[in-house]
């Protein structure tokens, strides 16, 4: 996870893992601590598809986060 070019987490998992795992306990700590130093910041959290799932859009709704998630491949693409 990066704030432009700060990285602010990173987690290295099995490939077995889906990516989103643990991803409202890590973005939930890192607004935490933004909000502590920051309370009037405006916060998006930008994703690829791999991100949205309904857990975290609605933790963001329920914390005053945007978002903004790739939408989930359905397929693979081939000309």
């Amino acid at each position: 996870m990066f704030c432009g070019r700060h990285l602010l987490a990173a987690k290295l998992r099995r490939a077995d893992i889906d990516a989103s795992a643990g991803s409202v306990e890590e973005v939930a700590r890192i607004v935490r601590q933004i909000r502590a130093r920051w309370p009037f910041t405006r916060i998006v959290l930008r994703a690829d598809g791999g991100f949205a799932r309904e857990a975290l859009m609605a933790w963001c709704e329920q914390n005053r986060v945007d978002y903004l998630f790739g939408s989930p491949a359905t397929r693979a693409w081939s000309p």
